[in-house]
């Protein structure tokens, strides 16, 4: 009968115990070592913790309690969203951001047709110097987790110069170089296009290409689309 006693006694503490274990694998130094491990793999400065970019997130989660949905907040910061079932703390999120860098390629800046590679460029943006994360169990016994960035990971014109150069050296064709002119009417027409995101094309005197996507889209990512074409 006392070894019985005992018995429970350890499997109470067990269980009691793990929820703390859990926790404790979620505080902002988790997530921040999380992302500066990735981003030392590349030769990217460190992040640091930012408790107002924290509390938007934790705000934007609490909004995502009930469904567990995988949609962005559309903020003013660059975000980074990750779910899991039973389990997920910072350092899981994060990998699963990380493991995108298998479809990334860093010479040309692109990503692998029909992969997502902007959460993790977003982890290792050399600019994205803030980070503030939330994690929230849901109504559904999933976790979600959100980081938000600031500055947000951009795109410079020497990503859009790149992906484009790289698809021209494929095929043996000289490089391009950016010009302000062409991307002020550039940005001129995709401000007209803001309110309706249609594939329209603005009918002005230059070369045109045009791409959308959801959630994310950048330089790479538009240029792949055009490239993809070639098959």
């Amino acid at each position: 009968m006392g070894y019985s006693n005992i018995g429970l006694v350890v499997c109470f503490i067990t269980f009691a115990i793990f929820p703390f274990v859990s926790e404790a694998q979620n505080t902002p130094q988790d997530y921040v070592n999380a992302h500066n491990e990735a981003r030392r793999q590349v030769g990217v400065g460190p992040m640091t913790w930012d408790n107002r970019l924290a509390t938007f997130a934790q705000n934007y989660a609490n909004q995502r309690a009930g469904d567990c949905r995988m949609q962005h907040s559309g903020g003013p910061y660059g975000e980074n969203l990750a779910s899991a079932f039973p389990q997920l703390n910072a350092a899981g999120a994060v990998q699963q951001w990380v493991n995108e860098r298998q479809w990334y390629n860093y010479n040309s800046n692109t990503c692998q047709a029909g992969r997502v590679c902007g959460h993790y460029t977003q982890v290792v943006w050399r600019n994205s110097v803030r980070v503030g994360c939330a994690r929230v169990r849901c109504n559904n016994g999933w976790y979600f987790i959100t980081c938000n960035y600031d500055p947000r990971a951009q795109n410079t014109p020497q990503d859009y110069v790149n992906a484009h150069n790289e698809a021209r050296r494929q095929v043996g064709v000289g490089p391009m170089t950016w010009d302000n002119r062409l991307a002020t009417f550039a940005q001129n027409y995709a401000n007209q296009r803001a309110g309706d995101c249609r594939m329209q094309h603005s009918g002005g005197p230059y070369g045109e290409n045009l791409a959308s996507a959801f959630p994310q889209l950048n330089a790479a990512g538009a240029v792949q689309q055009w490239v993809n074409e070639r098959q």
